[in-house]
């Protein structure tokens, strides 16, 4: 919060303040990349959103195939897709192709955001 204050003087040299606060909000903002390299190269290995004012006790990423079979959930927003089939972590990653994703979270407002896109994974 700042206090601005504003000050006047008229044609007659009457002077006169006023101080009022003005509060900053804190910000949002949520990126979400469209490719991804699983390589094992140590650039860009995983799929996952980044954001400022997101809360993460709400936050939720889905990923599906072309087919609509969920592959990988996430409820936390630091934890990212590694390009396997959830629950075959054991398995090689998944073939190069497009994937689908929705994420849905709430800002730190309280207000609802969903997204959807699509990522390729590239190999």
């Amino acid at each position: 919060t700042y206090y601005v204050t504003q000050w006047v003087i008229n044609s007659y040299g009457c002077k006169d303040s006023i101080t009022k606060p003005v509060e900053i909000q804190p910000i949002f903002t949520f990126y979400i990349p469209n490719a991804f390299t699983p390589n094992g190269d140590k650039k860009n290995e995983g799929f996952k959103g980044l954001g400022i004012g997101i809360d993460n006790t709400t936050y939720n990423l889905w990923v599906f195939d072309r087919w609509g079979l969920m592959i990988y959930h996430a409820e936390d927003i630091d934890k990212a897709w590694d390009g396997h089939m959830l629950g075959h972590e054991d398995r090689p990653v998944l073939q190069e192709d497009v994937y689908v994703w929705k994420v849905k979270f709430n800002d730190i407002f309280g207000k609802l955001h969903e997204y959807h896109g699509t990522v390729t994974l590239v190999k």
